[in-house]
């Protein structure tokens, strides 16, 4: 941990005040803003979302006076419940569990214009964009293949430890009992002296199984 992330509330200091790299709150409630009148200001917000609950924030949102909380479309524009706007990565019905990056869409968005396209016909502005295209669909490349590699290795992960705790005859092993386990290789020996290490910590594999190696597979896929 950096040093000034050991210090309490470090993400409202002023780097110029205080040798942190905060967001400078403080400095701006006590000097930039101090004794100054206050003027009514509207934002829209158009990139990620808000943060509805915020004490800065939750008594002066923008409310949609037009619309209910009340899981109906009160004032038929094609949102439910759009109180405080609307999240346009989701969809009429709310937002979405899983969401693509943005350079996936960007190439997803190229691919009419430019995928097997003959570019000798190009325009200057054409070929610029299939340059910028091409970068983006490489970088997209890259980490799906990063993603298939996680996937590939937690599966194997997962593949080894069952089979050690077939040998085991159990699916809750304690930290004697994997620690008796005779490792029949070198993968079985990295997994046990991993696995001892966890369940030192909490003795209950499960939520090793869900909280690391399941999250593991649904991120990455």
């Amino acid at each position: 941990m950096s040093l000034f992330a050991q210090r309490a509330n470090w993400q409202n200091l002023d780097l110029k005040a205080d040798s942190v790299f905060g967001i400078s709150t403080e400095r701006a409630y006590n000097e930039l803003l101090k004794n100054k009148a206050p003027v009514k200001v509207i934002v829209a917000v158009i990139d990620a979302g808000a943060d509805t609950s915020h004490e800065d924030l939750r008594a002066i949102l923008w409310h949609n006076p037009k619309e209910k909380v009340n899981r109906k479309d009160d004032d038929h524009n094609g949102y439910v419940d759009d109180i405080y706007g609307w999240s346009f990565i989701g969809s009429a019905n709310g937002n979405v569990k899983y969401d693509n990056a943005e350079v996936t869409r960007q190439v997803r968005q190229g691919m009419k214009l430019f995928y097997k396209k003959d570019t000798s016909a190009f325009s200057d502005a054409q070929m610029a964009n299939y340059h910028v295209w091409k970068t983006e669909k490489t970088e997209m490349d890259r980490s799906l293949q990063n993603a298939r590699t996680i996937v590939n290795n937690v599966r194997f992960f997962k593949l080894v430890l069952d089979t050690m705790l077939q040998r085991m005859g159990t699916q809750q092993p304690g930290v004697q009992q994997l620690a008796n386990y005779q490792a029949e290789n070198d993968m079985q020996l990295h997994i046990k002296s991993e696995l001892l290490e966890i369940l030192k910590g909490d003795p209950n594999l499960d939520n090793f199984m869900k909280n690391r190696v399941a999250k593991d597979l649904e991120r990455a896929q």
